[in-house]
């Protein structure tokens, strides 16, 4: 688990990496030194985020098959109900679980390293953000077994 991790972890480094000398290059957005190096932290802490998601699917559900197909669909859920949601398109309330989910919490994190306009609600993202990962991988480990008959 931890070679997989690892190679998550990395492939999300260089898709990060490649957009932001893209952004600079092209759009010619421009980062201080603790910018790139804050949005890469933030781009581990998203990665450990939606990996422990996984890990939670795979924990809780035996077929293969069948987490392939519930993670696909979740992780789509979470990346549309971010964006349309974030959007007040759904309502205030739903603007506000949009904010506060997975999607939400790492935009509000990689904007504010971003722009270096670090607020309150950023540092309360970050946290948000850990608690994920503590409940996710928690449940993950917790019910992962090998073996698929209990």
């Amino acid at each position: 688990m931890a070679s997989r991790i690892t190679v998550q972890v990395g492939a999300c480094l260089t898709m990060a990496a490649v957009i932001l000398v893209t952004a600079s290059q092209v759009n010619r957005i421009i980062l201080s030194p603790a910018g790139y190096a804050l949005t890469m932290a933030v781009t581990i802490i998203g990665a450990a985020m939606f990996l422990s998601i996984g890990q939670a699917l795979v924990g809780l559900i035996k077929s293969a098959e069948t987490v392939n197909a519930l993670g696909r669909f979740v992780f789509i859920g979470l990346i549309i109900f971010g964006l349309v949601g974030e959007s007040g398109k759904l309502g205030a309330s739903m603007q506000t679980a949009a904010t506060w989910s997975p999607y939400g919490v790492i935009n509000n994190l990689l904007s504010g390293v971003m722009s270096t306009s670090w607020s309150g609600a950023t540092s309360l993202a970050a946290l948000v953000s850990v608690g994920y990962i503590i409940v996710f991988a928690g449940i993950g480990i917790k019910w992962f077994r090998w073996d698929a008959n209990p």
